[in-house]
């Protein structure tokens, strides 16, 4: 049985949950309670010492990354699915998504300070005002580059589309706001009208 050990509120996780969606694959969802500190625990930390999720295991291979994951559920289950054959497309692909990793993840450290703020911890607003600004060279290349597309790469979905906008949907929760990027918020409401979509927030266990 193929097993995914994440948390609703991780981008990463949902990644991995939106593309065993896509793919129609079963799994098993393990929810890792990380505010209470299960991904420190002795047990996940032999999963991934890095203390992290998502972590998948497939009947004893792990992996983690979320973008390691993807390429692998995609090539398992998804072939066809959220991945093409063509190595052109497919290099294209993966640029975009280390490109997430590397500066769309920008996204991120505004919209966990705003986390951080609603579980009680104060806000510093001026790093998170700095955090904000930072966010809008990423998102402006990546609205320029959606100009006319419905789809990152190519003309179909594929996972450099979950990977990516995961992370854009961090936005709204960090204070970031889209309505300067006309071109992002086409895509994404195309996006989130996919079922699999819907289920990339599974409910806490």
């Amino acid at each position: 049985m193929l097993t995914v050990y994440g948390h609703p509120l991780s981008p990463n996780a949902r990644k991995v949950v939106w593309a065993l969606e896509e793919c129609g694959a079963k799994y098993d969802y393990k929810h890792v309670d990380i505010p209470k500190g299960d991904q420190k625990k002795p047990e996940f930390l032999k999963l991934n010492p890095n203390g992290r999720v998502p972590v998948l295991d497939d009947d004893g291979f792990v992996l983690w990354e979320s973008n390691a994951i993807l390429w692998y559920v995609a090539d398992k289950f998804g072939a066809d699915k959220i991945v093409p054959g063509d190595v052109k497309l497919r290099a294209q692909i993966d640029q975009w998504m280390w490109w997430q990793v590397a500066d769309l993840v920008a996204t991120a450290r505004p919209w966990r300070m705003k986390l951080s703020a609603s579980r009680g911890q104060a806000l510093d607003e001026k790093a998170h005002a700095a955090g904000v600004e930072a966010a809008k060279q990423p998102l402006g290349i990546l609205d320029g580059h959606l100009a006319g597309k419905k789809h990152a790469v190519g003309d179909r979905f594929t996972i450099a589309d979950i990977s990516l906008a995961e992370f854009v949907g961090l936005c709204d929760g960090a204070g970031i706001d889209l309505a300067p990027y006309a071109h992002i918020r086409s895509w994404i409401a195309h996006l989130a009208a996919r079922p699999a979509y819907q289920k990339t927030r599974p409910p806490q266990k």
